[in-house]
């Protein structure tokens, strides 16, 4: 994932808090091409983002069948668990 968050050095400022590393680990990639970005696993480009954009939705509205986003499914893990949530606290574990 470094590599990818490393095309994102000059993503627009004026989308914070969606940043590279949010887009990285939804599988994306920056084409340097103002806000375009594309998948490394289906290739699928999206650009046209707003800064409360959800990388994770947007990737499987735009390519439900992309791997990367169906092993993320597949495998249970919550996307959240992968991007990095600034402005929200942690939960107490839950006993069960």
């Amino acid at each position: 994932m470094g590599v990818r968050t490393k095309t994102f050095e000059k993503w627009p400022r004026g989308l914070y808090p969606l940043n590279g590393e949010n887009l990285a680990a939804a599988g994306f990639y920056m084409l340097g091409r103002v806000d375009e970005v594309a998948c490394f696993q289906c290739e699928g480009t999206l650009r046209g983002w707003l800064p409360d954009s959800n990388p994770w939705i947007e990737h499987e509205k735009a390519f439900p069948y992309c791997a990367f986003v169906n092993q993320v499914h597949s495998l249970r893990i919550n996307p959240k668990d992968i991007i990095p949530a600034d402005d929200e606290e942690e939960e107490e574990p839950k006993d069960q």
